[in-house]
């Protein structure tokens, strides 16, 4: 069992619990408002949502989505493993024809993710080797947004781009080389990549928030297995893709 499963455990718990101990406080807060109630959201008031900006980190899971993790191995897969990232957003200015008459609205904007995580690529029980992707995703987004006392959101991305890759030998291969006196090379190629998935966003602050999402992510990365410099046959591609569990925090301009 990979030594991730449970730090990211207690990443995810230690999660929910803190966001569920701030939810209930906000939604106290909300049910219990300053001077007794809140402004009446539903009045016709002209209104313009500005433009905003967002930058912040992200941490979380990735699990492997294919049997067969590599072209040509049978019973070869990818371990699950974690992953870091980075993230900045733009969401576009609203001039909303008519009146708000909701206390939620709906935005769009554009998302750039950095995602960097390794992958160990197994066969029978024995570490082939780590492949290492280092994503670079444009995503779409589709964004609920609270106003006034609610504190919970949406969100909807689709993305696509590429990822750079790099593979290092794991112990089983370096064994046979030495045991056979061979050379076993293997390198491969940057990826395109396609993303889509959801969350739900926590607004601490105006200017704060923390997420919680699922995305699909779908990649293909081309391979070249030498040893002694002739092609091993069959095996072109290795295919990572994977599901990921993703905590995110995010600061609002």
């Amino acid at each position: 069992m990979s030594n991730w499963i449970p730090i990211s455990l207690v990443i995810l718990v230690v999660a929910a619990c803190g966001c569920a101990q701030t939810g209930l406080h906000l939604r106290s807060v909300a049910m219990h408002p300053p001077g007794g109630r809140w402004p009446d959201l539903s009045a016709a008031t002209p209104y313009v949502l500005p433009e905003s900006t967002s930058f912040g980190v992200s941490l979380g899971e990735v699990t492997a989505v294919r049997r067969k993790a590599a072209e040509g191995l049978h019973g070869s897969k990818f371990k699950r493993g974690m992953f870091t990232g980075i993230n900045a957003s733009y969401v576009f200015p609203m001039y909303p024809k008519g009146e708000r008459t909701s206390s939620y609205v709906t935005r769009y904007g554009l998302e750039l993710w950095v995602t960097d995580y390794d992958m160990r690529l197994s066969q029978g029980g024995f570490e082939l080797g780590t492949l290492h992707i280092t994503s670079h995703i444009l995503a779409f987004k589709f964004l609920k947004v609270p106003e006034e006392e609610h504190f919970l959101g949406f969100h909807l991305d689709i993305g696509a781009g590429w990822a750079g890759t790099c593979f290092s030998k794991g112990s089983m291969l370096r064994a046979q080389d030495i045991a056979g006196g061979t050379h076993t090379d293997i390198s491969v190629s940057s990826a395109g990549v396609f993303v889509a998935g959801g969350g739900v966003d926590i607004f601490f602050h105006p200017n704060f928030s923390a997420s919680l999402d699922f995305r699909y992510t779908n990649i293909a990365v081309p391979v070249k297995w030498r040893v002694d410099g002739v092609p091993r046959p069959g095996t072109h591609w290795f295919y990572p893709s994977n599901q990921q569990l993703v905590i995110s925090f995010r600061l609002f301009f």
